[in-house]
């Protein structure tokens, strides 16, 4: 495993900070309240005030930097807080009342 961020994690990167705040992540204007990465440094999961959950894939991205699934797991209500399992097969979602 190497210290170094990857190509498509260092482009990722890049994007978020020279994005308006509605363009960051691929979402609408909905606030990013929650974030894990996974054990391995390879995948992020992002969750919101949109009540989205979306997975990124840092090396399976593309030049377009989307993510690869999106999901609603606790429906109408906001995303709080994302915590991976130590061995990154099993993700917390934490909600709160919308």
């Amino acid at each position: 495993m190497s210290i170094f961020p990857s190509e498509p994690l260092l482009r990722f990167i890049k994007r978020l900070g020279n994005a308006q705040p509605d363009e960051r992540l691929g979402l609408s204007a909905k606030i990013v309240s929650a974030l894990a990465l996974d054990p391995s440094g390879s995948r992020l999961v992002t969750g919101g005030y949109d009540f989205d959950v979306r997975f990124w894939d840092f090396a399976g991205m593309d030049a377009a930097l989307n993510s690869f699934r999106t999901i609603q797991p606790c429906e109408c209500h906001q995303i709080r807080s994302l915590q991976y399992s130590i061995t990154g097969d099993v993700i917390l979602v934490v909600s709160g009342n919308a």
